[in-house]
Formats: C-alpha cells, sequence, structure tokens
C-alpha cells in the first residue's frame, strides 16, 4: 500500500497542503480604525494559531482523497476500467465515497483517468470521540494522467471543494486547484475559501502556494518534510484586508511534533494589515515550539500555544 500511496496525484501534502494560510487575525480592535504596531503583533500572534488550524484540517482532508485513489488502483494505473464507486463507511466516523471514472487508453503512450469523487462524512454525530469528529464533505474533480514516455511519469490536476468539512475546531469551505508532475513541486490556488472558527468569526483569503517534499511524494505528511513558499490576500476575522508572503520557506516536520499539529519549524512569512506590516520568524529549524513576531522594531517570542516565552 505504501509504493500505491507514494504517487503524485495525491496532492496538498495539504497541505496540505493545502494550502494553507496565516491568519492576519483582529481581535478587539474597529475596522475602520488604524492598525497600530501593538494591534499588528497581536494580530499576527492570533495568526500562528489560525494557521496551524488551517493546514491540519486540510493535510487530514487531503490524506482523504489520497487515500480513495490508491484504494481504486487510480494512482499507480492498476485500474484496468472506469465506473461508478460506491463505498459505505468503513466505522462510525468513516466517510463515504461515491463517484465515477472514465479511463481513455486510446493514445499510445499514456493512459488518461477523469472523473469526480464525492468524499462525505455527513454530520459528525456518529463519531463517539469528539476530538477526531469530521463533518461535511470534499468533491475531487480530477483529470490523472500516465505517460510511459520517457520514462514512467504522471500528471494531475484536481479541483477540489469543500462544504462544510469540519476537522476539530474549524470549519474549511472553498475551492482549491492543485496541479503536480513527477518530480516536481506541487501548486495548490486556493479560490474563494474560507475557515470558520469555533466561536463563529471567519476569515477569507484567495492565493498560490507550492509544496515540496523532501522525502518522497506520499500525501502521509508524517513521513515527509514539506516545504510551503507563496503567497495570499484576503480578510481577516473582523473585515480587515491583509496580504501575506512567504519570505523564506516554511519548513514543517513530522519528528517535532508526532500529535499531528503540524507546525513550523523555519521560515519567515510577512504580513501587512493596513499601514503596519509584521514578519513572523518560526526560527532555524530546531524543534523548540518557539516563534518571534516583529512589529515596528518591536520583536517578542512566543512559545506555540500563543502564551510569551519568558
Amino acid at each position: 500500500m505504501k509504493k500505491l500511496m507514494k504517487k503524485p496525484f495525491q496532492t496538498f501534502g495539504w497541505i496540505a497542503l493545502f494550502s494553507v494560510a496565516i491568519w492576519a487575525c483582529q481581535d478587539d480592535n474597529n475596522s475602520t480604525s488604524p492598525v497600530t504596531t501593538q494591534d499588528a503583533q497581536k494580530q499576527s500572534n492570533s495568526a500562528v494559531s489560525d494557521n496551524n488550524q488551517m493546514i491540519a484540517t486540510t493535510q487530514d482532508a487531503m490524506e482523504v482523497t489520497a487515500s480513495a485513489f490508491a484504494s481504486e488502483g487510480i494512482s499507480d494505473g492498476r485500474s484496468a476500467s472506469g465506473g461508478r464507486v460506491a463505498h459505505h463507511p468503513k466505522d462510525k466516523c468513516s466517510p463515504s465515497i461515491d463517484g465515477t471514472f472514465h479511463l481513455n487508453q486510446s493514445y499510445p503512450d499514456s493512459i488518461i483517468y477523469t472523473g469526480t469523487f464525492v468524499i462525505d462524512y455527513g454530520d459528525g454525530s456518529t463519531c463517539t470521540d469528539t476530538t477526531q469528529m469530521r463533518k461535511g464533505k470534499i468533491t475531487d474533480a480530477f483529470t490523472f494522467t500516465i505517460s510511459r514516455r520517457n520514462g514512467f511519469k504522471t500528471y494531475s490536476t484536481e479541483t477540489l471543494t469543500f462544504e462544510g468539512f469540519q476537522k476539530d475546531i474549524t470549519t474549511l469551505d472553498g475551492t482549491f486547484i492543485a496541479k503536480s508532475s513527477s518530480g516536481s513541486p506541487k501548486t495548490i490556488e486556493a479560490q474563494g475559501a474560507k475557515i470558520t472558527f469555533a466561536d463563529g468569526t471567519s476569515a477569507t483569503w484567495q492565493g498560490t502556494l507550492t509544496f515540496t517534499y523532501d522525502r518522497g511524494e506520499w500525501c502521509k505528511w508524517k513521513d515527509n518534510s514539506i516545504k510551503v513558499t507563496g503567497s495570499w490576500s484576503g480578510t481577516n476575522r473582523a473585515g480587515v484586508s491583509f496580504t501575506a508572503d512567504i519570505t523564506k520557506e516554511l519548513v514543517f516536520q513530522y519528528p517535532c511534533d508526532k500529535r499531528h499539529r503540524f507546525r513550523p519549524v523555519s521560515g519567515t512569512v510577512e504580513i501587512k494589515i493596513g499601514d503596519v506590516t509584521s514578519t513572523i520568524d518560526f526560527g532555524d529549524g530546531t524543534c523548540d515550539k518557539l516563534y518571534t513576531i516583529t512589529s515596528g522594531g518591536t520583536t517578542t517570542e512566543f512559545n506555540f500555544d500563543g502564551t510569551v516565552h519568558t
């Protein structure tokens, strides 16, 4: 099974993927008021927690879609025909999978899979463990090509639509377009994406991120170090517009947090809110669970729980 999961059709890493943004969150400020240096640092600190929630939610969803393709034999070309797919939940918290795909073998040097899968968790009411509860659905419309020209190469494009997909305390909606090919980084474009938090507030964004896997191309991030670059823009929880740029690639490493809380160990992100720019620095790769925020020449060190490090 591990061999199947390594194929590059399993994108997002997440995702990761995917996708993934660091949110500028204004807590107590009126959206029409100027943003002060102190406000910007406070907002950026909130952004770190929100970012981790988004990455974990997206990564979890990408692992589900990866498993769906592997189980159908699409990711390595095992499937010899198309047809309808229908799988009932394997347990109380697993999703149902429904859809169709078509196999085109008319080309002499390649085979092409096209189709749509719907991965549906329902309302989550059957889950007995609330900490692992999932609900909502993911629709994946895809094209996946296996080429035998100049060796075995694969190319894929996926359009993933999230509808009320919830993991832990966040809910994800919106569309993500993921593109990948053998031996190349994966790009993920967010369109009309929205994350809703436990307190009912939400943030929206759009932008493109690139994911590079240091060890293989397996979606299961625990077997990889993942590097992320790119930029995005949107509106934070208070309705304030922001822009964000990864100025030094973010690096995520599983050994630094085996509880799957997916947080970076190095890299910098520059966030601009109003006229104030803040820089979040996740360090030099050391698993110390610390990061710094610099705004207006003032640098403060934080723990990953959002408290000031002393």
